[in-house]
């Protein structure tokens, strides 16, 4: 359970942060964001084989959908970014041979194949944007008030029971 706590302490200090922050986004880029994601759903849609009439009905939700998720990626890259920025942290080829040695050995290839599978063009960029993240969340966390809450699990109690039951 440390693992899924630790996960959703990052992903709440990210939100937290994102949440705070008043900056507006430029809408070209939330444009181009949202129709990247808009245009990914319906072409899942179509590999699904839905009715062109079926897309249609659905493409205003979609449509609402890709824009809230591009605003929420661009606002958190945004973020990442300049925390990075001030705190100075940065992806070194030392990150990158690290992350393509922890793939080999998941993956069990070789590290010349995953690193010239990571190295390729654009993956690169991706694995490094991720990396970065990682090394965000991990200054956020270390920097962090955490407090550990314990949860109750929700086992109805006699109270809870509806009036019929009781009577039995």
């Amino acid at each position: 359970y440390r693992a899924e706590g630790e996960s959703v302490a990052r992903g709440n200090a990210l939100r937290e942060v994102v949440a705070s922050s008043t900056f507006e986004l430029p809408r070209s880029m939330v444009d181009s964001l949202q129709h990247s994601y808009l245009e990914e759903q319906l072409e899942q849609l179509r590999q699904r084989r839905l009715s062109a009439a079926e897309i249609q009905e659905q493409e205003p939700a979609l449509r609402e959908q890709a824009e809230e998720s591009a605003r929420d990626g661009l606002k958190s890259w945004a973020v990442i970014s300049e925390i990075a920025e001030a705190e100075g942290i940065e992806v070194t080829d030392n990150d990158f041979e690290r992350e393509a040695e922890a793939l080999s050995a998941r993956s069990g290839a070789s590290l010349d194949a995953v690193a010239q599978y990571l190295g390729e063009q654009g993956r690169r960029g991706r694995v490094e944007m991720r990396i970065l993240e990682d090394k965000v969340l991990d200054t956020l966390i270390k920097n962090a008030v955490v407090e550990d809450v314990e949860t109750p699990l929700n086992v109805p109690t006699r109270e809870d029971a509806p009036e019929s039951s009781q009577e039995a």
